[in-house]
């Protein structure tokens, strides 16, 4: 197996060479397979998200406290577990079936309806027992204003995520660019600035406000164009709705419990060392989100692919597999040799005290891209029991190792603890992902 993989990352590097000296022929013809292309889209998404959530992070570091980014940087986090509990594992489904049903339109309205009302829901339920859930964020129940945006950003959050999967399930990608990584992400600069003034609440609102306005234009713009008249119209088709609750549960169990460490570890840090601290360990954990953004769009790709061409899984994983070469080990190399120049950019403390987390996070994503991978062909084969397994132990072993390691190392015991828990379950993705190649082409050329 050694040799083999030795073979295959040579390989992969002399067609990447070969790419290189005759780049006009070889791009038109990497643009024209769909795979690379959605994976292009999803990777320059991530690329330009991370460009200007970093002007982003810069400015809220340059403009407010680090109080104010610390309880910033944690109802963000909230509002995005929130809103994943509203989607109820939708966006799976919408991946993998969409595209074949027969009225796509209903179908869809559907979906966000019964999604529109379970992320409100999530939300009025957060608050109503913050007091337990988390005491120092009581002031949004305390000001109206803040308790009002909480439940609509939530219910945005919700409906845009779903629909960012329609653009990947009709392997449109580039929607997904437009509207998240250009359109949602410059306005948040503005707002940002303009909103300062409001502390706490500038923060939180600037993202919600963008992602507001972005998913108006993909309602109203973007989704017609994929599907014919598409209207956005309340409505639930209940026979529908019931014949997604397998698919949807299971991998909405899986991705909860796959994100669980990212939503509880900030108010684990939050309660336990401040908002400061807080601060620093989101800033470096969101600027090493960049690379899961990597990891996450090549995964997604081959979600996609496989969702319309399962036959064809074996040589997408291989082509998957070189794109995480490619493009995800050369950036983990400089977020790891350079990430305590990247946290300068937001100020000397947030370097001093980021760095060390941030390279431990950065080096957590090359297991995590396999261990993604891994869900993907989990999700087109339908092993949903090992899928739920997998998410399970990664979110069990962070967490409970976290909580062990941050009395005596603070917050570098997370970064351990996130590394230990994707490298450990490499031992069960792993060989299941070598099976799957292996009962296909086994070649690697593309």
């Amino acid at each position: 197996m050694i040799k083999r993989i030795i073979v295959f990352i040579w390989e992969t590097f002399i067609h990447a060479f070969k790419t290189v000296r005759s780049p006009r022929e070889s791009i038109k013809q990497i643009y024209g397979i769909s795979f690379y292309r959605n994976s292009g889209y999803l990777v320059a998404n991530s690329g330009i998200t991370l460009l200007l959530g970093l002007v982003f992070n810069i400015l809220i570091a340059r403009i407010y406290s680090a109080s104010d980014v610390g309880y910033g940087s944690a109802l963000i986090s909230v509002l995005t577990f929130l809103s994943f509990a509203g989607t109820l594992g939708f966006g799976y489904y919408v991946v993998r079936y969409l595209p074949a049903a027969n009225n796509k339109t209903k179908l869809l309205n559907s979906l966000l309806t019964i999604a529109s009302l379970a992320g409100a829901v999530a939300c009025l339920i957060f608050l109503s027992g913050i007091s337990w859930w988390s005491p120092r964020l009581l002031f949004l129940v305390q000001k109206p204003y803040f308790f009002i945006a909480f439940v609509i950003f939530g219910v945005t959050t919700t409906v845009y995520s779903i629909i960012t999967s329609v653009f990947i399930s009709f392997r449109m990608s580039g929607y997904t660019l437009l509207s998240q990584g250009i359109i949602a992400s410059a306005l948040e600069l503005v707002l940002v600035i303009v909103m300062s003034v409001f502390g706490v609440f500038g923060i939180f609102a600037s993202q919600g406000i963008a992602l507001a306005v972005s998913l108006v234009i993909c309602l109203l713009i973007f989704l017609p164009r994929i599907i014919p008249h598409y209207r956005p119209i309340p409505a639930v088709q209940w026979n529908a709705t019931r014949e997604t609750l397998s698919y949807s549960s299971a991998n909405f169990a899986s991705d909860g419990l796959g994100n669980l460490p990212v939503w509880v570890l900030s108010l684990l840090v939050l309660n336990n060392f401040g908002a400061e601290t807080n601060a620093y360990f989101y800033m470096a954990w969101t600027m090493s989100g960049a690379l899961l953004a990597i990891a996450y769009g090549i995964s997604t790709s081959l979600f996609a692919e496989g969702a319309h061409e399962s036959r064809n899984m074996s040589r997408d994983l291989i082509r998957s597999l070189k794109l995480v070469l490619l493009v995800l080990v050369p950036a983990t190399v400089i977020m790891v040799v350079f990430g305590d120049k990247f946290l300068l950019l937001y100020g000397g403390t947030y370097s001093k005290e980021g760095t060390q987390v941030l390279r431990l996070f950065s080096l957590a994503a090359l297991p995590s891209s396999i261990n993604f991978l891994y869900f993907s062909l989990a999700r087109i084969e339908k092993w949903l029991k090992s899928l739920i397994f997998v998410s399970g132990a990664i979110a069990l072993i962070t967490i409970v190792s976290s909580y062990v390691l941050m009395p005596h190392f603070g917050i570098i015991g997370v970064g351990v603890s996130r590394l230990f828990a994707q490298t450990i379950l490499l031992f069960f993705t792993v060989p299941k992902l070598m099976q799957r190649i292996k009962k296909g082409d086994s070649s690697i050329s593309s």
